[in-house]
């Protein structure tokens, strides 16, 4: 939700260059005992503020995805990210929106224009046979498991001594796990060996085990704050991948696209493109040369080779 919110924000200043035209910037903006400000006065400065050249930059590139890659995406698909990011923020939705100075409707546009971008980046992405033979070689299938998550290893230990003697993993869950979202749905998370938002060392010990079988106590060290939290995990849906690799075609490219959109060499490469493609032209002197840097980015990785 904070990433949206302040995608949103970004923004929001922004909106006043669109809104001046040739003939109004010199008329007034703010009027006070002695003076005024126009239009155009007001332009200017915003687009000395710091950070402004990125928010700009972030303008155009949405504009030209949306324009290109926005019919692709269903009213389904934005309701889909809407419903996730409310319920990601919980009670506190309505007033991150409010904060952010956004209703719902402007949030659904930004989501519409994130979700193009993401589509116009996923067309650039090749799968071929030895990509997918590649993520094969140490791909698991989807598991579901319950998992508790504690951040001290004291309680860590009463917990699986609780659950050695028989105690509900659920109830367990409910009483002691110290993230949110454990609580709300008994701790149970699915995931595959290529998840990006499962701690390593939780799918490591996770898939040895078998159904209904309890993991030992699994630390995990977070690199940004260096803190430890330990995790408990019941497997209740395990499987082996054998050997047939046809039968995950899917799930093994969809690992592959999400692998390219990591890689931020690939990102800049392929806004490049997109930007050569529309042939972005700045009409505005002291803009001129705002996009160079991400329209030339392909240039630049033809240079290193």
């Amino acid at each position: 939700m904070r990433k949206v919110i302040t995608l949103i924000t970004m923004s929001v200043g922004l909106l006043l260059f669109s809104a001046c035209s040739k003939s109004n910037e010199k008329h007034p903006a703010v009027t006070f005992k002695g003076g005024t400000i126009t239009q155009k006065e007001i332009t200017d400065q915003l687009k000395k503020i710091r950070g402004a050249d990125s928010a700009i930059q972030q303008m155009v590139i949405e504009r030209i995805y949306e324009n290109k890659y926005g019919k692709e995406i269903s009213k389904e698909d934005i309701k889909k990210e809407f419903d996730k990011i409310k319920e990601q923020a919980g009670k506190s939705f309505d007033s991150q929106l409010a904060k952010s100075g956004n209703t719902e409707a402007e949030l659904r546009q930004k989501i519409k224009q994130q979700l193009a971008f993401k589509k116009g980046l996923e067309s650039k992405v090749e799968v071929n046979q030895e990509k997918l033979k590649d993520i094969w070689k140490t791909f698991h299938p989807e598991v579901e498991v319950q998992q508790i998550k504690l951040k001290d290893e004291e309680d860590a230990k009463k917990v699986k001594q609780a659950l050695e003697e028989g105690e509900d993993f659920s109830e367990l869950v409910k009483k002691k796990a110290s993230d949110q979202n454990s609580t709300s749905t008994e701790g149970k998370v699915k995931f595959h060996s290529h998840t990006a938002s499962v701690p390593e060392e939780m799918k490591e010990a996770a898939f040895k085990l078998k159904n209904n079988e309890i993991s030992d106590i699994i630390p995990v060290k977070n690199s940004m704050t260096k803190q430890t939290s330990y995790y408990i995990v019941k497997m209740i849906r395990n499987q082996n991948k054998g050997e047939d690799m046809e039968k995950y075609t899917n799930e093994l490219k969809q690992i592959v696209i999400e692998k390219q959109l990591a890689d931020q060499k690939f990102v800049k490469q392929a806004i490049s493109q997109e930007l050569k493609a529309a042939n972005v032209k700045i009409k505005d002197a002291t803009l001129k040369s705002i996009m160079d840097s991400l329209i030339n980015q392909d240039s630049k990785q033809e240079q290193k080779k």
